[in-house]
């Protein structure tokens, strides 16, 4: 006779409510629209999303990219939203100064609209 099993799945977290942006994610094959959960650092809109293209099975599953532009944050993909966003941060608070200037200008961006 087998023996139920007496281990537990572990407790999932509660659900949270979140704000999210629509935008699109620059492809090789062209823009593709995704909502992200969208946080500023550094003067910029940024966004946690589903990596476009991955089956649910492939790991990691989140990545961030630049609101405005589209553009992927290297090294930021994650298994969890809070752990993509924190890799994101870690890369954007690498890149130096001169080099940010460069790739987004001295100037504040626009920022979203908010629908």
């Amino acid at each position: 006779m087998a023996r139920a099993s007496t281990k537990q799945s572990p407790a999932r977290p509660a659900p949270r409510h979140v704000d999210a942006v629509v935008f699109s994610v620059a492809m090789r094959s062209g823009d593709v629209e995704v909502i992200g959960i969208p946080f500023e650092h550094r003067g910029r809109s940024w966004a946690v999303h589903g990596i476009v293209g991955l089956s649910a099975e492939d790991a990691p599953c989140y990545t961030v990219s630049d609101v405005l532009s589209g553009r992927h944050v290297p090294n930021s993909e994650a298994r969890t939203i809070d752990k993509a966003r924190a890799a994101a941060i870690a890369t954007l608070d690498a890149v130096p100064n001169e080099a940010w200037a460069k790739a987004f200008g001295a100037d504040p961006p626009a920022q979203a609209a908010i629908a």
